[in-house]
């Protein structure tokens, strides 16, 4: 068996959903303090704001990489910010935003990597046996 087919393996003892970041909003604020907290430690940085406007924003936009995305992001904001207020590059977002037409219309044409698409079929594999 290979790593992807153990994993579903072990996974399938209890199933737990979770719904997306996008459907659990209320969740954003939370996290956002976590992350910035955390990352703000590890790089010895004293960050005790995050304005309405950026959370704002962070609330708004629907994290298609759900939880991970949004770590990511804390993560570069925290390296960019000089005082000690959080600086979030939101203008990623934005330009993310103006992307995803692009991609969604490869996904739509059923393109997906060499790599997702052997994932893809080790997992079902596994699932249908």
């Amino acid at each position: 068996m290979n790593f992807v087919a153990i994993c579903t393996t072990r996974l399938k003892v209890f199933l737990i959903r979770i719904p997306p970041l996008r459907e659990r909003k209320e969740d954003i604020p939370l996290l956002v303090g976590y992350f910035v907290q955390n990352f703000a430690k590890q790089m010895q940085k004293k960050i005790d704001t995050i304005p309405a406007a950026v959370m704002k924003v962070l609330r708004a936009w629907e994290w298609p990489g759900n939880v991970r995305e949004l770590e990511n992001f804390i993560e570069r904001a925290v390296i960019l910010t000089r005082g000690r207020s959080l600086e979030a590059p939101l203008a990623e977002l934005h330009k993310l935003s103006i992307d995803e037409p692009k991609r969604a219309a490869v996904k739509s044409r059923g393109y997906c990597s060499h790599r997702e698409r052997n994932l893809q079929r080790a997992t079902w594999q596994e699932w249908y046996r």
